[in-house]
């Protein structure tokens, strides 16, 4: 039996796949790797840019703060600053040498610059590019100094005169043009004036001050004339002209005037009063006193003359003692004092055209304050006594603002605009 065999060939196997999954492998790696480079890029971009951002915020910052200190600077030499600025509008920004921005706002809580500050803040604004903005925040609050013309016994915007003696005590005379002295009179104390005449220095027993020499610089600033319509007269009650008493033709005033007692009508409880003299009219004070604030307005040709003042005084220290507003053309006012009488408090004068003379032994503790002139010693010697107390503490509406000043533990950061 012949026996068969078959020749049997090896099958034929597939390529092997390690080839493969070594080159998968190696792209694999070499994609994780670029994969990992380019992230740690990335990393490096933002890290760097996540520098450059603080760092701008810094800057930023930086020119909020500037905002700040270059707001209170400039509000501090404009005394119109509550009209100049609105509140919540910001201003024009300015940039800061060469790196950003600054600008600033005021922000009032009422929205209100013009009235009594509620809560006043003051936003400095800082940028650094678009993007960038930053703002510093603080609570602020106005100063206020005693205004030059308080520091003198009697300031006069026109000529101050000197008809009979007069002595001033604690504090000089003062005028915005001219001191003069008359013949063989004598001024007792100091005197500031750009100019002098008459009798100066040899009848002036102090010294006299001219803008040349070092201090102090004339001419000062003058009273306020707005307070009379803007403070005192909406807030007094009017004594009517018709209501006084008549007598030779012209109108008296006499007895006491103060918060509690009026004998011509309504009381008013700060003591205001208002009175009105009419053109060509006139008004007699006389055996009179007052504890309060008479505000006196006089038209064209009128006319006010005091005889034996039992004196008058401010019911309130922030307050003015009389206040005498001229209309028209020029009104001549005529104070005369009283033996063992000393008034007291401010006197203000408003209206270039006029001239108040005080004399017959006129004796005062305050200041007289005048657009005006002023002529002092009429008759008999006029004395005035400065005090320290009303140039320390001036009447509402006197005060000089100096700008303003940050209260403290109020900073904050604030939100963009």
């Amino acid at each position: 039996m012949k026996s068969s065999h078959r020749l049997t060939l090896p099958r034929s196997r597939p390529p092997a796949r390690r080839g493969m999954s070594l080159y998968l492998t190696v792209m694999s790696t070499a994609l994780t790797v670029s994969l990992f480079g380019l992230s740690g890029l990335t990393i490096v971009r933002i890290e760097r840019k996540q520098t450059a951002t603080s760092t701008e915020i810094l800057d930023a910052r930086a020119n909020a703060a500037s905002a700040v200190e270059l707001a209170l600077r400039v509000i501090a030499n404009d005394p119109n600053w509550r009209t100049t600025y609105t509140s919540g509008v910001e201003t024009t920004p300015k940039p800061l040498g060469g790196s950003g921005t600054v600008s600033w706002m005021l922000v009032d809580s009422d929205g209100n610059l013009t009235d009594a500050d509620i809560d006043l803040r003051l936003k400095g604004i800082g940028r650094i590019g678009v993007n960038v903005v930053q703002v510093s925040s603080v609570q602020v609050q106005e100063i206020f100094l005693s205004p030059d013309y308080l520091r003198t016994v009697a300031h006069a915007g026109g000529t101050l005169s000197i008809i009979e003696n007069a002595t001033a005590i604690g504090g000089p005379f003062s005028s915005n043009t001219t001191f003069d002295v008359s013949s063989a009179k004598m001024a007792f104390g100091n005197a500031e004036a750009p100019s002098a005449s008459g009798n100066v220095p040899e009848y002036l027993t102090g010294t006299f001050t001219d803008p040349k020499t070092p201090a102090p610089s004339t001419p000062k600033t003058p009273a306020p004339s707005t307070v009379f319509n803007e403070v005192y007269k909406p807030r007094a009650t009017e004594i009517l002209y018709s209501n006084l008493i008549t007598h030779n033709d012209h109108k008296h005033m006499e007895g006491t005037l103060n918060a509690t007692t009026n004998p011509w009508g309504a009381t008013n409880s700060a003591g205001i009063y208002y009175v009105h003299i009419p053109a060509s009219a006139w008004l007699h004070l006389r055996n009179f006193s007052w504890t309060g604030t008479l505000l006196i307005e006089i038209e064209a040709g009128g006319k006010l003359i005091t005889t034996n003042l039992d004196g008058f005084q401010p019911a309130r220290v922030d307050h003015p003692a009389l206040m005498l507003k001229i209309n028209g053309t020029e009104v001549t006012l005529h104070f005369k004092g009283q033996l063992g009488v000393q008034t007291q408090g401010l006197v203000h004068v408003i209206g270039a055209n006029s001239t108040i003379v005080l004399g017959d032994r006129f004796n005062h503790l305050g200041t007289v304050v005048s657009e005006g002139a002023i002529q002092l010693g009429h008759k008999k010697n006029t004395t005035i006594t400065h005090d320290v107390n009303l140039q320390n503490n001036p009447p509402q509406g006197y005060a000089v603002s100096d700008g303003l000043a940050p209260v403290a533990a109020t900073w904050r950061w604030d939100a963009a605009p």
